[in-house]
């Protein structure tokens, strides 16, 4: 559910960053997998932001960035 309230902010909203929040970054990993899969349902090819490891770029200029709690899984 929050994969889809986050493509629907950023597919809808051009330009604009949406931050996810997960406890660790195998769960931010997951969170943009499934929004990717998401996003090739929907016809769009996203690709990373060139900054941030966990994001995806969107055709209109929005973010999607994933901010993992802990540095890698404990």
């Amino acid at each position: 559910m929050a994969a889809i309230k986050a493509l629907h902010r950023a597919h809808t909203v051009p330009g604009c960053l949406v931050m996810v929040a997960s406890p660790t970054e195998r769960q931010s990993g997951e969170f943009l997998r499934k929004a990717e899969v998401l996003l090739a349902c929907m016809g769009v090819r996203p690709r990373g932001d060139g900054k941030n490891p966990l994001s995806l770029l969107l055709p209109k200029g929005s973010r999607i960035v994933g901010l993992p709690g802990m540095d890698g899984d404990r």
